[in-house]
């Protein structure tokens, strides 16, 4: 080949040399075409007529190569057209093809062989790059080729595509397309960057165009009635078709979808060969009431404008939108609609019969979904498989035809009522059995929702069983779940049994049940290591209750709650810290037949005031050593107060309620004749407690939990977890929320031992781990985000695992898959499971197993527990797909009964059953999607409410707090880089302080509620509906420009430190840690990296002590020197309880306290 010229090459193919130049890899941008010939063949003659094409057209003799660091056509005056002849079997053409198609170019950029089956049947593959050649041009190609075949002479060509490229440059260069250039700035400002579709996969960095084809159902023949009703093409109808799609799929309503254009308005270009097309971004806005008619009329506009001023080169186009750009997807568009040209000439060769064949394996993509309509009017698919399995791709195109079919026969109706499943598909999405607990459990365990378990009588007594039955016996026992209702029922006496004595373990049906283990970590204390009656257990200290003595202690505090009218239909509240106290007063309280309502003391005063309001409780059960008086305001005059004293000691109480204050010592002997039946009757719609949500209203909402949901959830966690009563739960959530209830209730229904985090297990990841391994704890429900730190401590520090840690469940935010690949390689023995679910459906409805073998790409949230249905339906409530995001609704025997007092948000989320009459599902707003085999995938929050840290909250609970202070007249709450950030609007006394206006927050809010960041501004940024725009809100700005030099090595190690870990440019000595952004987690990575570098153990109380960096600094110096007070301090507490007095005023600690996140899934 003898280069003789090298001219600019064209905008297009300028675009597909940078493409390859970024991917590195094949050329992607490759045209195959694949023949089947069935007669008499003359190779010879075909080979020669397919030189004479090559010969009369430059481009096909055209390569790239880069002159002066820019692309260039490098045009051969002649080239020799390679056409292989290769034997092949008729089974292996289909391989040899894809490879074919998929194979780089060496040299030319076209590529050509001959497979002979038989003397008579031979496949032609033909191979051309993009850059030379177009869709049009293949129809010119095969035209010419067919003459050429017969021997006609072929006029000459005047024109070539050079020419053409240097022609278009010219119109760029004068200034000709201007007035184009400025309408696709105009109508594509502000559009989507990019369409976010259901995929499987995370996008990558870069794109490496693996693709999949997919042969989609055509559409139906009313389809092209309706466009030439509309004067609309059969493209532009298949464009709004596909808009629709795009739409139900995505819930995006601003898309934008290349298109082509054929790119020869000049006449002379018809019968060249070259890359003419120009691909064309249509913005099409969806509007989701209206009908396909009005949409189709609509994109049939905004096609007939955009080809007013399709001669503008796509690159242009790029340039003058100026899109943000990134190597990961491409520019303005990922989803694109082709079709055959319509000029796409035909192969005819006498004596041959020629049939085109599809190439499905072609394993290449250019966009993440594409969609071209063929000549005899079928679709085919090309999808990224990067981005989506087989199965999801399959499942969101298989909803265009029944779509299509709605939208052409009923097309005024509003699209966003058009199914998206034919009627056979919709019955088996909805063929789903009703809701039922679980029939049996694995052995030995207790099926009591209320976590009255075996050994519950006194020493001497006969123990507690669960096993169904009615007897006359004073000690009593639940019936099972499958029983319907949710009554106690006594027994006969037996000899007695003064201690529990486990059964062995036994294979479990379920895939987490305990398994023998091996491991190098220290083994826990010898006595720990044997099975033990414990029920409940302190981390701190020596406190331990035996099933017997808490069946004792909680029957006691149940007849004397019951002899003061406390019993069915009541609400007690439980002020208790994590202590053996409140678990026998939780008891208590469902043992009088009433329902308990947990309230954090280390919450604001106010707070706890307030919900006490809301709430107004019966009575109110607290320790001795709380202040009762200070949380009794706002309670009814003759509310009880109950104080739980430890010995017996009257409580003096000064607040209204003092007069019906009463002692309860629970842990004393009974008198004689004082294990009377205490027990109310109650049913499964009786409510077991109630928990405080954030509320959307800006005050929180009051869950109603009934016993029958709780019951439901019991049965369900025993078989999916395989808890025994070998087993020691770790209790590590808040009591105030209901991971505190995942915790208990299956753990004392198991005969299990119950242990009470400590405070000071929070100190570092290190002291969590050691506790954990010496008191053996076996099963851990954690914050996903605590499990993160766990695998830091483990990986980086060589933490060793507990022995005894058999199970890790997780919960309340999304899991990294990259995370829970780090603690599978840290931590083999230990298996992982993650539960998904919300407060108002009894704590957990999915549980997905996290094994080895589970999906490395993503993290599911599994599959419904037995007694819940999961549906995921659209906003007409209506099934979706496979792959198709949907709100996700739950009903079932979990199901609360509504909000505390508040009917008109109970009608709001626990609405009809759309599908069962007289049943009723609860509305999440969280959006997930559905996988082939049946699990669930958390995709996204439907509206304003944040997941952050374990916690869900509603961004108008804080945004009302802040607007209280004077200084505010509006405010808006939103995460940025994982904190809460407030964007205030100053009132007329102007701008305060971050400092003040946090010390509001938190006087009034929980800590997890307390923004971490403060912005003012003259304004919040709304869009044009009037709704706040998330994204117009600026990133806060902690730098400061009077910011202090920072002296000393120590200082310099912690500013380097505390930058990693907040992410921020600069530190100086006076910046407080939560200020800059800081939150508990935080501080406990910052408290790690304290100890590696240096050899500080304070933990991460040192970080709440001290926020501002000069504190920390010195008090490291301190007790680096000597062991300081700091270090003596932290040992204190370890060995005490004695920090309450500092959680109020400090809300970061608080929240630490609470578990980092011990909110509803």
């Amino acid at each position: 080949m003898n280069s003789v010229v090298a001219v600019p090459a064209s905008y297009a193919q300028e675009r597909f040399w940078f493409l390859e130049q970024l991917a590195g890899g094949p050329p992607p941008h490759t045209m195959h075409l694949a023949l089947e010939f069935s007669g008499s063949l003359d190779v010879p003659a075909f080979r020669a007529a397919l030189q004479r094409v090559v010969a009369r057209h430059e481009s096909l003799r055209t390569t790239l190569r880069p002159v002066g660091g820019r692309p260039h056509q490098v045009i051969a005056d002649e080239l020799v057209v390679a056409l292989p002849v290769i034997d092949i079997a008729p089974g292996q053409v289909e391989a040899h093809a894809a490879e074919h198609a998929r194979r780089a170019f060496d040299g030319p950029l076209l590529r050509s062989e001959m497979l002979r089956i038989a003397p008579d049947r031979h496949v032609w593959l033909l191979a051309v790059h993009h850059a030379i050649c177009d869709g049009w041009s293949v129809g010119v190609l095969l035209d010419e080729l067919s003459a050429a075949y017969r021997g006609v002479e072929l006029p000459p060509i005047q024109l070539q595509y050079a020419d053409h490229a240097l022609w278009q440059r010219a119109l760029v260069e004068r200034g000709e397309l201007d007035r184009g250039i400025a309408y696709w700035a105009e109508s594509l400002a502000g559009a989507p960057p990019l369409l976010e579709l259901p995929v499987d996969r995370r996008r990558p960095s870069v794109r490496g165009y693996q693709g999949a084809l997919l042969a989609v159902d055509p559409p139906p023949a009313a389809l092209a009635v309706l466009a030439r009703e509309l004067r609309a093409t059969p493209y532009t109808a298949m464009l709004a078709a596909f808009a629709l799609l795009l739409h139900r799929v995505s819930g995006a309503e601003d898309l934008v979808i290349g298109t082509t254009h054929a790119g020869r308005d000049r006449p002379e270009t018809e019968a060249l060969i070259g890359c003419f097309a120009n691909t064309l971004p249509l913005r099409v806005q969806v509007r989701p009431r209206e009908g396909f008619r009005d949409l189709l009329a609509r994109v049939r506009e905004t096609v007939l404008a955009a080809h007013e001023h399709a001669s503008v080169p796509f690159d242009r186009i790029v340039h003058a939108v100026n899109p943000t750009r990134t190597p990961g997807h491409n520019p303005l568009f990922q989803v694109m609609l082709d079709a055959e040209p319509l000029s796409s000439g035909r192969l005819h060769l006498d004596g041959v019969e020629i049939t085109p064949l599809t190439v499905l394996d072609r394993r290449i993509s250019l966009f993440d979904l594409s969609l071209t309509v063929t000549g005899d009017n079928h679709l085919l698919a090309e999808y990224s498989t990067e981005l989506f399995e087989t199965p999801t791709a399959t499942s969101l195109l298989a909803c265009l035809r029944p779509l299509l079919s709605a939208a052409v026969t009923h097309p005024n109706r509003p699209i966003t009522e058009l199914p998206l499943l034919n009627a056979h598909d919709r019955a088996k999405t909805l063929a789903t059995p009703p809701p039922s607990a679980p029939q049996s459990t694995p052995e030995p365990r207790s099926t009591s929702a209320l976590g009255l378990t075996p050994e519950l009588g006194a020493s001497g007594a006969s123990p507690l069983t669960c096993e169904p039955g009615t007897t006359s016996a004073p000690q009593p026992a639940f019936e099972p779940p499958t029983s319907g209702a949710f009554r106690l029922t006594p027994e006969p006496r037996t000899s007695s049994v003064p201690r529990f004595t486990p059964e062995p373990r036994t294979s479990s049906a379920s895939p987490l049940a305990p398994e023998p283990r091996t491991s190098s970590a220290p083994r826990p204390d010898p006595e720990l290591s044997t099975p033990s009656p414990v029920a409940v257990m302190s981390a701190s200290g020596p406190e331990r209750l035996t099933y017997a003595e808490l069946g004792l202690a909680a029957d006691r505090l149940a007849r004397q709650l019951g002899q003061r009218g406390v019993g069915a239909g009541s609400l007690v509240a439980v002020c208790c810290d994590r202590s053996p106290e409140a678990i026998i007063a939780i008891q208590g309280v469902l043992r009088a037949g009433a329902a308990y309502l947990a309230i954090e003391l280390d919450q604001p005063a106010e707070r706890i005031a307030d919900l006490l309001g809301h709430a107004a409780p019966a009575a109110v059960l607290t320790t001795a050593r709380q202040a009762i008086a200070q949380h009794a305001t706002g309670l009814p005059p003759d509310a009880l107060v109950v104080a739980l004293a430890e010995t017996s000691h009257q409580v003096r109480n000064s607040g209204t309620a003092a007069e019906n204050a009463l002692v309860v010592t629970p842990t004393e002997t009974w008198a004689p004749g004082e294990a009377a039946q205490v027990w109310s009757e109650v049913g499964p719609d009786d409510l077991a407690y109630v928990m405080f949500t954030s509320g959307s209203t800006g005050r929180p909402k009051g869950v109603e939990v009934t016993r029958g949901g709780l019951e439901a959830y019991v049965a369900a966690d025993l078989v999916a977890y395989g808890l025994n009563s070998e087993d020691r739960v770790l209790q590590f959530g808040s009591l105030g929320f209901d991971l505190s209830a995942e915790e208990i209730f299956p753990c004392l229904a198991a005969g299990a031992a119950l242990v009470l985090r400590s405070d000071d297990m929070l100190d570092s990841p290190q002291i969590f781990l050691e506790t954990v391994a010496r008191l053996g704890v076996t099963v851990a429900h954690l914050p996903t985000s605590y499990l993160n730190l766990l695998c830091a401590a483990i990986a980086e520090d060589g933490a060793p695992v507990p022995e005894l840690l058999r199970l890790v469940v997780i919960g309340s935010e999304p899991a990294d898959p990259a995370q829970l690949a780090r603690w599978r390689q840290v931590a083999p023995s230990v298996r992982l499971a993650h539960a998904y679910g919300v407060t108002e459906a009894s704590m957990v409805s999915a549980i997905a197993h996290l094994d080895a073998s589970a999906d490395r790409a993503r993290v599911t949230i599994g599959r419904a527990i037995p007694g819940t249905e999961i549906h995921l339906l659209d906003r007409e409530l209506e099934p979706v797909p496979d792959g198709v995001p949907g709100e996700i609704h739950i009903g079932g025997l979990g199901l609360a009964r509504g909000y505390l007092r508040a009917p008109g948000a109970t009608a709001d989320r626990f609405i009809p059953h759309p599908f069962a009459t007289g049943r009723r599902l609860y509305r999440t707003g969280d959006i997930g999607r559905r996988f082939a085999d049946g699990s669930l995938e958390f995709v996204r929050r439907a509206d304003n409410q944040i997941s952050l840290r374990g916690y869900r909250i509603e961004p108008a609970e804080p945004e009302s707090i802040l607007r209280r202070h004077r200084s505010v007249r509006d405010a808006a709450v939103t995460v940025r880089g994982g904190n809460l950030v407030a964007y205030l609007v100053p009132s007329e006394d102007g701008e305060i302080s971050a400092r003040e206006i946090r010390a509001h927050a938190a006087r009034l809010l929980p800590g997890h509620l307390v923004p971490a960041a403060y912005v003012w501004l003259p304004a919040l940024p709304r869009t044009g509906s009037g709704k706040i725009d998330p994204h117009a809100l600026p990133d806060p700005v902690p730098a400061r420009a009077d910011r202090a030099e920072l002296s000393g090595q120590t200082q310099h190690a912690l500013a380097e430190i505390w930058c990693e870990v907040l992410g921020v440019a600069e530190v100086g000595p006076d910046d407080d840690f939560f200020e800059l952004g800081g939150h508990s987690l935080l501080a406990a990575q910052a408290a790690a990296r304290m100890r590696r570098r240096l050899g500080v153990g304070a933990g991460v109380r040192l970080i709440f002590q001290h926020p501002r960096l000069a504190d920390v600094a010195d008090a490291v110096d301190r007790a680096t020197a000597s062991p300081g007070p700091e270090i003596a301090t932290a040992t204190r507490l370890r060995a005490g309880r004695a920090l309450a007095a500092a959680v109020g005023d400090t809300p970061e600690l608080a929240e630490l306290l609470r578990g980092l996140g011990g909110d509803p899934r």
